[in-house]
């Protein structure tokens, strides 16, 4: 007589429903957190560097977009400066989960500036319709942008459930 192996489970249900009960648990307690904290570290990293001229790579589609979209009113170092302070403050925000609620109001808004080079200057960003370095570095920040919706789910009172 044969056996088939194909049909004999490797681990029944119930030993495997504690282990994943427990996880499910820890991911639904915690996973949001993680998420703000990881990325308010990095919005505040690409902010940080953006305060030594000539760190950030960034720097030149920050000048030129700054200045485009305030119609010319604040250019230059100016521009960077302001972004790297905006930049800070929602980071710092969301590492603390101190002033959370209007670091994502400021986020919604920084999140409109940072993805409009890709309207503003499509041309540049995209020629042969292939995405340039700028392109990328802009386009990325859909992930920012959607990790910030769940943690603003999560600052207007949503909760996982399990």
């Amino acid at each position: 007589m044969t056996t088939n192996l194909m049909t004999r489970p490797l681990m029944t249900r119930p030993l495997m429903s504690r282990p994943l009960s427990w996880l499910t648990d820890r991911l639904a307690r915690h996973s949001i957190a993680l998420l703000r904290i990881s990325l308010g570290l990095v919005i505040l990293g690409f902010g940080a560097l953006k305060f030594v001229p000539g760190a950030s790579p960034a720097e030149p589609l920050v000048m030129r977009t700054v200045d485009t979209l305030t119609l010319g009113i604040v250019t230059g170092q100016t521009a960077v400066l302001v972004t790297a302070v905006t930049e800070v403050a929602i980071g710092l925000a969301l590492v603390t989960g101190k002033l959370l609620r209007v670091a994502l109001l400021v986020m919604a808004g920084w999140l409109v500036g940072v993805m409009s080079p890709v309207v503003l200057f499509f041309p540049d960003m995209f020629p042969g319709g292939t995405p340039t370095l700028d392109a990328q570095y802009v386009v990325k920040d859909i992930v920012f942008g959607t990790a910030g919706l769940v943690v603003a789910a999560r600052a207007l009172g949503a909760r996982l459930t399990t």
